[in-house]
């Protein structure tokens, strides 16, 4: 819910998920009804399915239209040791505990890109 108010202020709507199952169902759902997902703050342990497989999960589904703009994957994480092979899941990394600040900056860098 943190994250939630930091970025309600940047004028971008937000949906949320409580586990790993429920945020891929909405990230595929944007898909399916051609309102993707621009960025998705995702950690890395989660209830249900990791960060990791639902962004793999998700890039799979992603592959299938190739009209859209990637979804920008930032990774919220308070685990010290992320490997290459999960790097490459992400655009950005923010380490827990993380600053207003720093979530906004990484939202702007992943709109911009």
């Amino acid at each position: 819910m943190l994250l939630k108010t930091i970025l309600e202020s940047e004028y971008c709507t937000i949906e949320y998920a409580l586990d790993g199952q429920d945020a891929l169902n909405t990230l595929i759902k944007g898909l399916k009804t051609s309102r993707p997902f621009d960025a998705v703050f995702i950690d890395k342990h989660m209830p249900s399915l990791s960060g990791i497989e639902v962004i793999e999960q998700y890039k799979e589904q992603e592959a299938k239209y190739k009209q859209i703009r990637p979804l920008k994957v930032i990774s919220i994480t308070g685990d010290p040791s992320i490997s290459n092979e999960e790097k490459r899941l992400y655009d950005l990394i923010v380490s827990k505990p993380f600053s207003k600040s720093e979530i906004r900056e990484a939202f702007t860098k992943s709109v911009t890109q």
